[in-house]
């Protein structure tokens, strides 16, 4: 079949204006029209023609399984509903808000993974999640010996957030516990190198070189302080007791030194005081002879201002 002309081109010419085929001099002095494409598998070159015939041919094949496929659907929804999910946990992690997730490719740490659902390659690639958020750790109570010798009880706390996901899974086995760890020996630290009078000044400075001396450790694991400190400071209940006997010792002290300089026997000013005197029989007569001198010159002093 020849090449089709427009209209206009075939009427131009008289001689072959109704005949199936143009003229000689019609063929010779006009351009011929391209073909229109043609859809189908007829208007495509010869390896496209083979690539749809292939992608048919699968069709074919893979009917009846999409067919048998729905009707499974239709008849128990609920178990191909639990397998798809199954296969989807199985071929993909999801990381909730406020955590961060590190992704392990054969064993090796790779990349963070920000909060959202992300595709793995099942048996080789892992995924393991921390917490991104504030965390507060409240340890218990511990005694701690100061310079001067006081044993002081203490409780602390630390608020911290994990600011580099795969050094704090990588570097560190168990993040809390060793944050827990390394806060009781910061603060065994600061105790041990200060006085009592240091301790009781201010609270706030105690609090700051606290935050201070953690920050550096735990920046390794990369873990940010954001608040440190003492939730509970005190003196034990021995070290209560001493410290006021020891005022009481020096009270009572300076007491006697005013009886004996009013010229009152030193175990009369014990006596008068309710100290314990010497052990044994002769300093408990003795002591008993102070008090009966000390009674008799106070009597005695009380009759003369009578008379």
């Amino acid at each position: 079949m020849f090449w089709l002309q427009s209209k206009q081109e075939r009427r131009s010419c008289s001689r072959c204006q109704g005949a199936a085929e143009p003229c000689s001099d019609c063929a010779d002095a006009r351009p011929i029209s391209k073909p229109r494409p043609r859809s189908g598998l007829a208007g495509l070159p010869p390896k496209d023609k083979g690539t749809w015939a292939s992608l048919r041919r699968l069709w074919e094949l893979a009917k009846p399984l999409v067919s048998g496929g729905v009707e499974v659907v239709k008849r128990d929804p609920l178990q191909v509903g639990f397998l798809f999910v199954v296969i989807l946990r199985l071929f993909g992690a999801r990381v909730e808000s406020g955590w961060r997730g590190v992704l392990f490719r054969s064993g090796r740490a790779s990349r963070v993974l920000e909060p959202g659902f992300h595709w793995l390659v099942p048996w080789f690639w892992r995924v393991r999640t921390i917490r991104s958020r504030s965390v507060t750790i409240d340890l218990p109570g511990q005694s701690v010996l100061s310079v001067d010798g006081i044993v002081y009880e203490v409780d602390s706390t630390l608020v911290f957030r994990v600011v580099d996901p795969l050094r704090a899974l990588v570097a560190v086995d168990r993040l809390r516990p060793a944050c827990a760890v390394v806060t009781a020996v910061a603060v065994q630290e600061l105790v041990r190198g200060r006085s009592r009078t240091q301790l009781q000044s201010c609270s706030e400075d105690l609090d700051r070189d606290l935050a201070r001396i953690l920050e550096p450790r735990l920046e390794s694991w990369g873990v940010l302080v954001e608040r440190a400190g003492f939730t509970r400071f005190a003196p034990c209940e021995r070290s209560t007791r001493l410290t006021q006997l020891e005022v009481r010792a020096a009270e009572r002290e300076r007491v006697y030194r005013g009886f004996v300089a009013a010229g009152l026997h030193g175990v009369a000013g014990l006596a008068m005081l309710g100290a314990e005197a010497p052990m044994g029989r002769a300093a408990l007569r003795a002591r008993r002879a102070g008090t009966r001198h000390a009674l008799g010159r106070h009597f005695a002093g009380a009759r003369q201002a009578r008379i």
